[in-house]
């Protein structure tokens, strides 16, 4: 009998130091009918945009939902990352997604007016702006797969 509360204590130490090692670290992201809550953060959809708020005071505002949860684990994990670096790349992937759909359109108007200028110069644009919407696209997937 005297060995059981030892064995009780020294079970309840090794859960404790699981806890500390792995599952108090992992991000669990949990929607609630305010928004997404990711420890003391909440990512609340706002006009379009997504905000990253503490205690009711917006502490970033991203365009997409996926770059809102990159900031609020950083700011989770007090992670030494340049989150103005992502907020970079956040607004570099929606502008440029946007100039992809129009320069699109306008190579598509070109082809139909056979207009072989227009379609080239749409189309050499096209390709500027997709390397670089590619570029933010994959910094934003890396900082993304680091945290969760």
């Amino acid at each position: 009998m005297n060995m059981f509360p030892q064995k009780t204590k020294e079970i309840a130490n090794r859960l404790d130091d699981l806890y500390e090692t792995s599952i108090s670290s992992v991000i669990v992201p949990t929607i609630t009918k305010y928004g997404i809550v990711i420890g003391k953060y909440l990512i609340k959809p706002h006009n379009g945009l997504f905000q990253v708020m503490r205690h009711k005071e917006v502490l970033y505002t991203t365009y997409n939902k996926t770059s809102a949860l990159i900031i609020a684990g950083i700011l989770f994990k007090n992670m030494k990352t340049d989150i103005n670096a992502i907020l970079e790349a956040d607004r570099t992937a929606f502008s440029k997604r946007n100039d992809l759909e129009t320069f699109k359109y306008h190579i598509d108007l070109a082809i139909r007016h056979d207009d072989s200028y227009k379609e080239g110069v749409m189309l050499a644009k096209f390709e500027a702006a997709n390397e670089k919407f590619q570029k933010a696209r994959n910094t934003l997937k890396q900082c993304y797969s680091r945290l969760f």
